[in-house]
Order: C-alpha cells, then structure tokens, then sequence
C-alpha cells in the first residue's frame, strides 16, 4: 500500500470514529463521596486513611474489570475500600486491595475493604478473584462486614 493510501485509510478512519473507542487505565488519588467507576487497569492511590469512601446513600461502586486500590498510611487506622452506601458495590474481577499501615503505632486498626450498614442498610459487596494484602502489626483484617450488609466473593 502507498504512503498516500495509507494516509487516506488512516484519515477516514479517524473521520469515521474507528479507533477512538480505545480505553486507557487511569490512575486517581483517594476517591471519596459519589459514584465510582473504574475500568479495567485503573488505579487508586492514596497516603490518607482510604483509598475509596463511599458512604453516601444510593451512590455504588463499579469496577467493570480489575482495578489495584493501593493505601499507604501513618494514622491510627487505614482502610483500601470502606462501603456504607446502601447500594450493590461490584469490585469486578480480580481486583487487588493492598494497604500498608506503616505509623508504628500499637493501636492500630487496619482494613482492606470494610462493608457496613451504620448509615444505610441494603450496603453489598460482589467481587471476582479478588486478592486483599494488609500490611501491620495489629489489628489486621481483609474483609469485614457489619448489620445486615451482603457480601458475595468468589
């Protein structure tokens, strides 16, 4: 094929919309309050005490293939993922949670995902293939739940 052939193809292509349906991962700081929707690859970091808060009413969390949500913390107490949103969350498929709590401090508490109904009841969690690390001394958990949230993981 010639250049100027090329060069046509590559222009009605762009001209047509072809090609502009590509994602691309992004990366986000810690996530608190509405909506959340991650795509495949997407990253949440965050050096504060959760990496996504989601605790208003109605509001979910969606992740439609794997996202890493990764929190690194000093304070008393660190969670990756905290849910208390009465609305049916979806971690998606082998999402990763990791949380480091590094303040050395005896009285800590440290979550990876922390599903709760105190706010709103109905509050679930589905998830795929789903891999939690938390890093401390003390006080360790990788999934809790509390109330009559549903917690589903595979």
């Amino acid at each position: 094929m010639s250049k100027r052939k090329l060069q046509r193809s590559l222009l009605l292509a762009v001209l047509l919309g072809i090609g502009n349906n590509i994602s691309y991962a992004e990366d986000y700081g810690p996530i608190t309050g509405g909506s959340v929707t991650l795509k495949n690859g997407d990253t949440v970091t965050s050096t504060t005490s959760v990496g996504i808060d989601s605790s208003i009413a109605g509001l979910d969390i969606q992740v439609d293939g794997a996202a890493e949500i990764t929190v690194t913390h000093t304070g008393s107490e660190s969670k990756g993922v905290y849910l208390d949103n009465g609305a049916q969350n979806n971690l998606g498929s082998g999402t990763k949670v990791t949380v480091d709590n590094i303040s050395g401090t005896s009285n800590l508490t440290t979550v990876g995902i922390s599903v709760e109904t105190k706010k709103n009841l109905g509050t679930g969690l589905t998830a795929n293939e789903l891999t939690v690390v938390v890093n401390n001394d003390k006080n360790v958990s990788g999934v809790t739940s509390s109330g009559s949230s549903n917690v589903m993981i595979d």
